[in-house]
């Protein structure tokens, strides 16, 4: 940092020159929901199809730190593959068949083609995975011969295993009792919806069999069945868009880590998530600007508050400022010395 004049006030924003060279795929990490006691609000529906969205609101350092229902299960020990006995059938029904219906193999996620480009370590989690749910996996690229036979073994799949759901319903389960939670500690219900979609794509509890819920409409499929309960119930709550939560997680000036050509970088919001989901990023290394719509709390500066304390850290940095300036206050994830420049 250089003084070019005295009594001036300048911005600084304090970021980490490195980070770790790994960062963890949270579309591989069990997650059972969240109940904060003391929260306000609680989010009992989320499009996951949005992985910026996901990690965000699963982020512990997030910044909404309300409850959170919404229910991700990817092992058998949480309960993927797993059903759970509907209260309201006979002994042995799970929920399947009422909130899913009759659904063909490939809706039922029986067959999973893997795109072209997909590397060994993607594909071998797939795989993993397959062994819990009865899945098969298949390149996309394979010969007729073989995508027909893994055709035939997928509907062979389905058909044992009952024509369920290959991932089970044991989540609803798990997501009811995290709602019921919430509403004993009085908290909002929030539901978000696709960006530009908020209350669109709903299905009432009895049409769920029926209906086709992965239309792309409002929300996901799961989402609508979710959403078909708490109107069933009577539970109110509040709908929201996902681009909306993004730019309250990811304002200007926010330390993140950013997805730049299959690579995560360490940098700075320039210009919050966009409608499309997208937004624009410099590079703490390159000082480049770039787009993506895969971006992460980058909470190095909050964890080191939390270590020495602010007030502390603040007091550090005023013994070291040049003389002259003038040191202001703070904001979240920031030290602040307003209208200047940012500095490393």
């Amino acid at each position: 940092m250089k003084a070019s004049r005295s009594n001036f006030r300048c911005r600084l924003i304090f970021r980490l020159k490195d980070m770790p060279s790994v960062v963890e795929d949270t579309g591989n990490i069990d997650f059972p929901g969240r109940i904060v006691d003391e929260a306000k609000e609680c989010f009992v529906s989320f499009p996951g199809k949005y992985a910026s969205g996901w990690d965000a609101l699963i982020d512990k350092k997030a910044e909404h730190k309300q409850s959170i229902a919404c229910v991700f299960l990817c092992t058998p020990e949480s309960g993927l593959g797993q059903h759970a006995q509907d209260p309201t059938k006979a002994e042995g029904v799970c929920y399947c068949r009422e909130i899913y219906g009759d659904r063909d193999h490939k809706q039922m996620g029986y067959l999973k083609l893997l795109r072209k480009g997909t590397d060994k370590v993607q594909e071998e989690e797939e795989k993993q995975k397959a062994q819990y749910t009865k899945t098969v996996v298949i390149r996309e690229e394979a010969s007729e011969q073989e995508l027909k036979k893994a055709e035939q073994e997928a509907k062979e799949a389905w058909e044992k295993n009952g024509k369920r759901a290959s991932w089970g319903c044991a989540w609803f389960e798990k997501w009811k009792r995290n709602v019921t939670a919430a509403v004993k500690l009085d908290q909002q219900l929030k539901v978000v919806f696709f960006p530009g979609q908020v209350g669109r794509g709903k299905v009432t509890w009895k049409d769920l069999p029926k209906e086709n819920l992965w239309n792309g409409i409002g929300c996901g499929g799961s989402q609508k069945s979710e959403i078909a309960y708490l109107d069933m119930q009577g539970l109110p709550y509040v709908q929201t868009d996902a681009s909306r939560f993004l730019r309250r997680e990811f304002q200007w000036g926010s330390e993140v880590i950013a997805m730049l050509n299959g690579k995560w970088q360490k940098g700075m919001i320039v210009s919050p998530p966009q409608p499309d989901m997208k937004c624009s990023v410099q590079c703490s290394k390159t000082g480049c600007i770039f787009e993506t719509d895969r971006v992460r709390h980058g909470d190095t500066i909050r964890k080191l508050l939390e270590a020495v304390g602010e007030y502390r850290f603040l007091q550090m940095v005023e013994n070291n400022l040049p003389e002259g300036v003038e040191l202001v206050g703070s904001r979240p994830q920031e030290s602040i010395l307003q209208d200047g420049e940012a500095s490393e």
